[in-house]
C-alpha cells in the first residue's frame, strides 16, 4: 500500500498607501502626485499553466514543443515564394518564449500541491491533496480631512502655475496561479497497483481593492487638472487534476473553488471643496479574470470512477462618485459645510467593470475489463479434458459539475447635497461587460457492462449598472 498526502494553508496580506494627512498643508508649483500600487504576483503567467501541468517534466515538455514545431513546419510549403502557414507563424512567435517560461524549474506558481505513489501488483495507492489560500491586496491613496492643498500657491508662484496638476491614484494588481494533482509519468510507469484513489481540492480566496479619494472638509485646487483614479487588475487560474491507471478499481475526484472579491472606488466626499482650472476626472476601472479547471481521469480494469467539479465566483463593486461614502445625506445637508466641486472645462465620472469567469469540469471513468475467472478440469493419470472459463466486465462512472456566479455592481453618481459645476460639460458613464463561461463534460466506458455519465453546467449573473444625479446642484 502506498499513501501520499499534501496540504497547503496560506494567508497573506499586502497593502500600499499614499496620503496627504489630516490638517496637512501642501503647495506645489507643478505636480502633486499621490500614487499607491499594491502588487501580488505569480512567477508563472496564468495562461502558460495549462501547458505546464501535464506531469511529463521538462524533457517531455521540450519534446512536445519540438513536435508541435515540427508539425507546423510540415504544414508549410517548401516553395520559398509561398507564404508561411498560419500555424507555423504562430509557433515561430510563441514557442521560444513559451519553452523558456515552462522549462524553468523554479516557476511553480502561487501554490503547488502534488501527491502520488506507486505500489506493486495487487497493492493500493491513495493520494490526497488540499489547498487553502487567502490573499488580501489593498491599495489606497487620498487627501485626508481638513487638508489644504495649493491654497497658497497663487501667492507663492504668481503667474507660474500653468502646469499645476493634482493626481490621486491607486492600483491593486493580483496574479495567482494554483495547481494540485497526482499525475506523474514516474507514477504511471512504476505503478502496478490493483486499486487507486485520488482526491484533490483547491480553495482559492482573493480580495483585491483600490481606493482613491478626497475626504470631507479637504480643500484642493489645481490651475490645470485634478485626477482621481482607482484600478484593480486580478487574474486567477486554478487547475486541479486527479488521475489513476490501475489494474482493478480507480476512483478519482478533483474539486476547485475560485472566489474573487474586487472593490474599486474613486470619489470626492460630499463636504470637500475641489477646484480644477481645466478638467476634473474621477475614474474607477476593474478587470477580473478567474479560471477554474478540474479534470479527473480514472482508468481501471474493473471499475473507473471520475468526478470533476469547478466553482468560480466573482463579486465586483466598481464606483465613481461625488457624495457621501457611508450614508445618505438629506437635502440641504446637515446644516454645516456642504461640498463644492468646480471644473473650468470638463467634469467626467466613469466606472468600468469587465469580469471574466470560467469554470470547466471534465471527467472520465473507464473500465477496460479483465479476466474474472479461470479453471481446468480434473487431472489424473489420464487427462479427461481442460476448460477455460473467462470473461471481462467493467463499470465506468463519470460525473462533472461547473458553476459560475458573478455579482457585479457598477455605479456612478452625484448625490448627497453637493454642488457641482463645469464650464463645458459634465459626463457620467457606468459600464459593465461580464463574460461567463461554464462547461462540463463526462465520458464513461464500461467493457461489456455498465457505463454511467452525467454533467451539469450553470451560469448566474446578478448585475446592477447605474448612473444617476440626485440631491445635487448641477451647473454646466
Amino acid at each position: 500500500t502506498s499513501i501520499g498526502g499534501a496540504l497547503v494553508f496560506a494567508r497573506h496580506a499586502n497593502q500600499a498607501r499614499a496620503f496627504v494627512g489630516w490638517n496637512a498643508v501642501a503647495d506645489v508649483r507643478n505636480l502633486l502626485e499621490l500614487d499607491a500600487v499594491a502588487t501580488v504576483s505569480s512567477p508563472v503567467n496564468p495562461f502558460e499553466l495549462v501547458l505546464a501541468i501535464t506531469g511529463f517534466g521538462e524533457a517531455t515538455q521540450a519534446e512536445a514543443l519540438g513536435a508541435a514545431y515540427a508539425y507546423g513546419e510540415a504544414f508549410a510549403s517548401d516553395d520559398e515564394e509561398d507564404e508561411e502557414s498560419a500555424i507555423k507563424r504562430q509557433l515561430e512567435e510563441h514557442v521560444p518564449n513559451l519553452a523558456n517560461a515552462i522549462l524553468q524549474e523554479n516557476e511553480i506558481g502561487t501554490t503547488f500541491v502534488h501527491s502520488g505513489g506507486a505500489a506493486e501488483e495487487g497493492g493500493t495507492v491513495l493520494s490526497i491533496g488540499l489547498t487553502w489560500l487567502y490573499t488580501l491586496n489593498h491599495a489606497e491613496s487620498g487627501i485626508a480631512k481638513n487638508a489644504q492643498v495649493n491654497q497658497r500657491a497663487e501667492t507663492l508662484w504668481a503667474g507660474q502655475l500653468a502646469n499645476q496638476d493634482v493626481t490621486v491614484s491607486s492600483a491593486g494588481n493580483v496574479s495567482s496561479v494554483n495547481y494540485a494533482g497526482n499525475p506523474s509519468v514516474l507514477n504511471i510507469i512504476s505503478n502496478s497497483a490493483e486499486t487507486g484513489a485520488g482526491g484533490f481540492f483547491d480553495g482559492i480566496f482573493i480580495q483585491n481593492r483600490a481606493i482613491s479619494s478626497i475626504d470631507d472638509l479637504a480643500a484642493v485646487k489645481a490651475a490645470r487638472d485634478v485626477s482621481i483614479n482607482a484600478v484593480t487588475d486580478t487574474h486567477v487560474v486554478t487547475v486541479v487534476f486527479s488521475g489513476d491507471y490501475v489494474d482493478g478499481s480507480a476512483i478519482n475526484g478533483a474539486v476547485a473553488w475560485n472566489r474573487v472579491k474586487s472593490h474599486t472606488f474613486a470619489n470626492i466626499e460630499d463636504r470637500a471643496a475641489v477646484e480644477a482650472g481645466r478638467n476634473l476626472a474621477i475614474d474607477a476601472q476593474s478587470d477580473t479574470t478567474a479560471i477554474t479547471l478540474t479534470p479527473a481521469v480514472a482508468i481501471g480494469g474493473e471499475k473507473g470512477v471520475g468526478v470533476g467539479a469547478s466553482f468560480t465566483s466573482i463579486i465586483d463593486r466598481t464606483r465613481a462618485w461625488i457624495g457621501d461614502r457611508a450614508e445618505v445625506v438629506p437635502p440641504g445637508g446637515y446644516g454645516g459645510v456642504t461640498g463644492e466641486v468646480t471644473a473650468g472645462n470638463d467634469l467626467v465620472l466613469s466606472a468600468r467593470s469587465n469580469p471574466v469567469a470560467w469554470a470547466v469540469g471534465a471527467s472520465a471513468g473507464l473500465a477496460t475489463g479483465q479476466s474474472t475467472s479461470s479453471g481446468s478440469g480434473p487431472s489424473g493419470t489420464v487427462s479427461q479434458g481442460d476448460a477455460g472459463v473467462g470473461g471481462s466486465t467493467g463499470v465506468g462512472i463519470a460525473g462533472s459539475v461547473s458553476l459560475v456566479i458573478v455579482n457585479q455592481t457598477v455605479e456612478v453618481f452625484l448625490d448627497d447635497a453637493v454642488t457641482v459645476s463645469a464650464g463645458n460639460r459634465i459626463d457620467l458613464d457606468a459600464f459593465g461587460n461580464p463574460v461567463l463561461v461554464s462547461g462540463a463534460g463526462a465520458f464513461a466506458f464500461g467493457d461489456s457492462s455498465t457505463a454511467i455519465g452525467g454533467s451539469y453546467a450553470h451560469n448566474q449573473l446578478n448585475q446592477k449598472v447605474r448612473a444617476w444625479v440626485d440631491n445635487a446642484a448641477v451647473d454646466a
